[in-house]
């Protein structure tokens, strides 16, 4: 078997066999970091508009942040409508839609959430006593 793999050349199915595949867990895990990855450029973007970026290939070319992801938003629409495979382009779409809900509503949901679990004076004399 070992002198198969060495004396034939590769097809594309035998490629495929030696190719360990990542578990479940470890394609869930990139896909998270790829959707996070967006969530903070995204919020980087909204609160700080005037920001600029740049590639680290060319560290010397600023771009506009805004610019940039809507670049990575458009380059991503385009993947998925072109059914491209290199990026996992519903990680990062969905990514940068959270980011964008949560920049608009995130702080209201805070302050809803300190209103609600916010202890009231009779709790508070209970766990001080």
């Amino acid at each position: 078997m070992v002198a198969d793999i060495l004396t034939k050349p590769l097809t594309h199915e035998k490629h495929w066999k030696f190719v360990p595949v990542p578990d479940f867990s470890q394609q869930v895990a990139r896909r998270f970091l790829q959707a996070l990855f967006l969530i903070a450029v995204t919020l980087s973007a909204l609160a700080f508009p005037d920001a600029s970026i740049s590639l680290i290939f060319l560290p010397f070319f600023a771009i506009p942040i805004q610019s940039g992801v809507g670049a990575i938003i458009a380059l991503d629409a385009i993947g998925i409508l072109r059914g491209w495979k290199m990026f996992d382009h519903y990680a990062h779409l969905s990514g940068a839609t959270f980011g964008v809900l949560y920049y608009l509503y995130g702080p209201q949901w805070w302050d809803s959430m300190r209103i609600i679990h916010d202890p009231t004076e009779e709790e508070k004399e209970k766990s001080e006593a």
